[in-house]
């Protein structure tokens, strides 16, 4: 979605670019970030409402699909009692457009989203509502985290993270690494 918006704006958007200016941080974070690199003269709320529309279109135009891993995993974790929050420097609005198309509402006890905090990822303000919500002890939660920012922020934290990632240079620096959902599957 976000290479959609800068392709209306004429600017040519790498996945490289999007992983240093975006990944794992707020739209508006990224959308500042990516104004100032390429001196873009447009308001930022405007870029965010513009991907809002991309996001929807790829949702409800493509065949997306979750992981069949993602969903055994958040059964098993359900069946057996635990609490799960997501915690995402996502809008509000795109979380639920993803909750209601893979019908995910029914494993999560606490969503907190980037329209939840007043600091966004990797600022730790997010998964310590999500554990305060849960009525769990913030170095009693697991979090499974795709990026090494936050990782590193929730380890200075005393949250215990996995990193899951296929990418050797990120992995480097994780000391608890996962590549999908099946790695965390007990059989």
């Amino acid at each position: 979605a976000f290479a959609k918006v800068m392709i209306d704006h004429d600017i040519i958007f790498s996945l490289d670019e999007y992983q240093k200016l975006c990944y794992g941080k707020s739209d508006m974070t990224g959308f500042e970030s990516i104004k100032t690199v390429h001196d873009l003269p447009v308001c930022t709320r405007d870029l965010i409402s513009q991907k809002q529309i991309a996001y929807k279109q790829l949702l409800n135009n493509s065949d997306l699909g979750i992981k069949k891993s993602l969903y055994l995993y958040l059964n098993e974790l359900k069946t057996h009692g635990y609490l799960i929050g997501l915690v995402t420097a996502s809008s509000k609005v795109e979380v639920d457009m993803v909750i209601s198309r893979f019908q995910l509402a029914q494993f999560f006890n606490v969503i907190v989203t980037d329209d939840d905090v007043l600091e966004s990822k990797p600022s730790p303000e997010g998964y310590l509502i999500a554990a305060e919500k849960l009525g769990v002890a913030a170095e009693k939660c697991l979090v499974v985290e795709d990026s090494i920012d936050n990782i590193r922020m929730l380890s200075s934290h005393g949250m215990r993270a996995i990193l899951m990632s296929s990418n050797s240079d990120i992995n480097a620096e994780a000391a608890e690494i996962i590549q999908d959902f099946d790695d965390l599957l007990v059989v």
